[in-house]
């Protein structure tokens, strides 16, 4: 398994290399008035208007105030979402003795996101499933706010 690994305050993520199709840095992120919170904004990218998610909501972390926003740009199921993480650490690749089930204890709907856990030599690395990231209603939401926000943003 190939994952691209990020940083989410301090704790490492990951999510497959074949779901992510760019990573953008310091991308101008245009609000969108009235949108649910774990909705960061609208980029313009290529001609497209990709949705920006704020993993830090999704996660209960404080929200990332940096000026230089890092994207990972994914597919979730028939969209492409921005993800705002802190860091992008690397590409890695996982042999199966790293690569572990999430522990039963763990598997709930707030968790339903773990993919996999990963180990990478004394740290782990929550292995994310970009499809189980996203409720239904957010996913709506997402789609709601790129079809309210497409005439606002120009291109950068």
């Amino acid at each position: 398994m190939k994952v691209i690994i990020f940083k989410v305050q301090n704790e490492n993520y990951g999510i497959d290399i074949n779901r992510i199709q760019a990573i953008e840095h310091n991308m101008q992120i245009r609000s969108v008035p009235n949108a649910p919170k774990y909705i960061k904004g609208l980029v313009h990218l290529r001609g497209e208007i990709i949705p920006v998610y704020n993993i830090h909501y999704k996660f209960g972390y404080q929200d990332n105030a940096a000026n230089d926003n890092k994207l990972l740009i994914a597919r979730v199921h028939n969209s492409v979402v921005g993800i705002e993480v802190d860091e992008v650490k690397e590409i890695q690749e996982f042999d199966s003795q790293d690569v572990h089930e999430v522990p039963e204890i763990l598997n709930g709907t707030e968790t339903s996101y773990m993919q996999t856990i990963a180990r990478l030599n004394n740290d782990l690395v929550i292995i994310i499933n970009p499809d189980t990231l996203f409720t239904k209603q957010e996913l709506t939401q997402i789609e709601l706010a790129v079809k309210s926000g497409q005439d606002n943003v120009t291109a950068v």
